[in-house]
């Protein structure tokens, strides 16, 4: 009988001599459930995203921006077109909203349609998952990525104050600018902000190689992935007026871009959106609410895609959304939200790939997030 002497590798022996020299670690209890109230002592659902954190993460496009948060990744097709995937779900499983209510575009569609938001327009992003989610519609199963820009600013603002961004490079050579100026008197509350950004095809290593090219040995553009550049435009005007106990104000934001699909060698779509926004709040009320808000948007978006110079396909999504969520006093130990969403929107799409049928959809639902101190909290949501 012949023996072979046992070998253990570094890192078996390492941990074998920790193991006999040390004593045993005793961990603190975890309690890991699902929290759509964010209960500082419960494992919540939901990632905020703003400040410093939000400033060093920025990209080109939303998806990337929250490529790097805890279960989201992004559809990236390109540097123009990106759009969020929480879970390994994706399209409209995924609900995109601006200040609590749905901006409308065609980024469900394909996954070169492009989120019409610059994120440096963005100050605080909310990712929802879970249950939570349940509160912003029947069909966010996968999650809610909800931005917030204070283009209505929410606070009284006494003075004036502003920023301003430039940034230059990366791999596909951006070179991007933004700027906001916020003032006012302690009442009435001005805002105003512009961006623009543009970028050259990305660089790569080696050879790219297209879709539409059958043989899938043959060399594409080298170092270069063609058709990838592009540049996007936009701004807004805002403003609010502020009372003791609550505020209402009206933004209006312009978004424009034009950028290359890197699928289709060749192919540009050419977009635009019109946003128009409503916010007021109530607050410190008597009777059997503690405070009322509401938010409304209305939306005109199209994009053309375009094909040696000419039109083939164009789509088209214009409509509104409003939410009220209504606080009610507490009764005892209890607290509670009860709300009501109503939207409207009509979807075209006109051309050689207009794969999508012409929709009008109308929704309304009532929903209440109802919670008891030091027990776990029930949502639900009726859709009608």
């Amino acid at each position: 009988m012949v023996h072979s002497p046992l070998r253990l590798s570094p890192l078996a022996l390492a941990l074998c001599m920790v193991t006999s020299n040390s004593q045993g670690v005793e961990l603190s209890p975890q309690v890991i459930t699902a929290n759509p109230l964010g209960s500082a002592q419960l494992a919540s659902p939901s990632t905020v995203l703003e400040g410093t954190d939000l400033l060093q993460q920025q990209h080109s496009s939303l998806g990337e921006t929250l490529n790097r948060q805890p279960g989201v990744a992004s559809t990236w097709f390109g540097p123009g077109a990106s759009r969020p995937i929480i879970r390994g779900l994706d399209g409209d499983r995924i609900r995109l909203l601006r200040n609590g209510v749905g901006a409308l575009d065609a980024s469900s569609l394909s996954y070169d349609h492009a989120v019409p938001l610059d994120p440096v327009t963005v100050e605080r992003i909310e990712i929802v998952r879970g249950p939570a989610a349940l509160l912003y519609g029947g069909n966010a199963i996968g999650g809610v990525v909800n931005t917030f820009d204070n283009r209505i600013p929410d606070t009284p603002i006494d003075g004036i104050q502003g920023a301003g961004e430039l940034r230059y490079g990366g791999a596909d050579t951006t070179r991007s600018s933004a700027g906001k100026l916020e003032a006012g008197n302690g009442a009435f509350a001005l805002h105003v902000d512009a961006n623009a950004r543009q970028y050259n095809d990305l660089r790569i290593p080696g050879f790219a190689r297209s879709a539409q090219v059958r043989d899938a040995d043959a060399p594409g553009s080298k170092h270069r992935l063609e058709n990838s550049d592009g540049r996007q435009d936009g701004g807004a005007l805002g403003g609010a007026y502020h009372w003791d106990h609550g505020y209402a104000g009206l933004s209006y934001s312009r978004y424009d871009s034009n950028y290359g699909s890197v699928a289709e060698p060749g192919v540009r779509l050419d977009m635009e959106q019109d946003h128009y926004a409503f916010a007021s709040q109530f607050r410190d009320l008597d009777g059997p609410f503690s405070s009322v808000k509401l938010d409304a948007g209305y939306t005109d978006y199209q994009h053309r895609e375009i094909e040696e110079g000419e039109v083939h396909t164009t789509f088209k999504n214009k409509g509104y959304e409003a939410r009220v969520e209504a606080r009610h006093q507490p009764l005892g130990p209890v607290e509670g939200v009860l709300g009501a969403q109503v939207s409207r929107n009509e979807f075209s799409a006109l051309g050689e790939e207009a794969f999508v049928p012409h929709t009008d959809t109308d929704s309304f639902a009532l929903f209440l997030l109802r919670s008891e101190e030091h027990t776990s909290e029930l949502q639900s949501r009726r859709d009608l």
